[in-house]
């Protein structure tokens, strides 16, 4: 078994359908999982339930997932953002290690990945700055 990090989604924006999302989600992984196995249907119906709960379509309030890797969940993220222009997406990633834990946010198919520590320095410096401006001048002038 290899290393374990769990995912939590943060889903923003006005007349959000989280189905949407997490029907595009479904189709980015799906496209990716290895058709030749054996266990290909129970895969899909799996990843069906974590996409669902991912994003939190049933509105239980906690969205998690643990089936990824870094790479794909901003790649994956990154094209659900893109699809979906005026919904900004917050992933919080923790690793088994207590230290191995990020974030990224996502806008219009683009990204910007932190730390804890990064963050704090962030905030430090702009706690006389309004949250519009911190959005506007620094997280969107930071978007890949």
């Amino acid at each position: 078994m290899g290393y374990s990090t769990q995912y939590m989604l943060v889903v923003k924006g006005e007349n959000i359908n989280r189905k949407r999302l997490a029907d595009k989600l479904f189709t980015i992984r799906a496209a990716q999982l290895n058709k030749s196995t054996s266990y290909y249907k129970d895969d899909l119906e799996f990843l069906r339930l974590s996409v669902d709960e991912l994003f939190d379509v049933n509105l239980t309030g906690s969205g998690t997932y643990d089936k990824w890797t870094q790479d794909d969940a901003i790649s994956d993220l990154k094209q659900v953002s893109a699809t979906f222009p005026n919904v900004s997406l917050l992933l919080t990633a923790q690793g088994e290690d207590p230290e191995d834990r990020w974030y990224c946010f996502f806008y219009s198919g683009k990204s910007f990945q932190y730390t804890i520590e990064t963050a704090f320095q962030w905030m430090a410096e702009i706690l006389s700055v309004s949250t519009d401006a911190f959005f506007n001048d620094f997280l969107v002038s930071n978007l890949q």
